[in-house]
């Protein structure tokens, strides 16, 4: 399978054998599921790897399976792995039904707003300019 790109937002960013869908949201969701077909099973040892090479989301600090579709078969959390910037889904010997929906959510580690930092640092300076007055 070539390497390829996508762009998280509406719509499926990839297809995988163009029978299952792979769509990711904004908030850590990550929906496949399979059309076109009445099952699909996974038979030989290989993985797809979702990287974010432009370093655009938070780092990755877990996931766990929402739901499965289904009929869906020897999937479990064993088929995940995550680095910091990347999602591996290892689907062998995993069977999925024909639009069955299968959910996992993606978690990243909490990366402070701008904003926030600002406020944050305006705080200490007025109270370290009160307290030097004060003294």
């Amino acid at each position: 399978m070539t390497p390829s790109s996508a762009v998280v937002g509406a719509g499926v960013e990839f297809e995988i054998f163009n029978v299952m869908h792979v769509d990711f949201d904004e908030n850590g969701l990550l929906v496949l599921t399979v059309h076109d077909t009445g099952s699909l099973t996974f038979a030989d040892s290989f993985s797809y790897v979702f990287t974010d090479i432009n370093n655009t989301i938070p780092d990755i600090a877990g996931f766990d399976v929402v739901s499965l579709g289904a009929g869906t078969t020897n999937f479990s959390q064993a088929n995940l792995a995550f680095t910091a910037n990347s999602f591996t889904f290892s689907p062998d010997g995993s069977t999925f039904v024909n639009s069955q929906a299968n959910t996992l959510r993606l978690t990243f580690a909490a990366v402070p707003e701008p904003g926030s930092l600002a406020l944050v640092s305006v705080a200490l300076v007025a109270f370290a300019f009160a307290r030097r007055r004060a003294s």
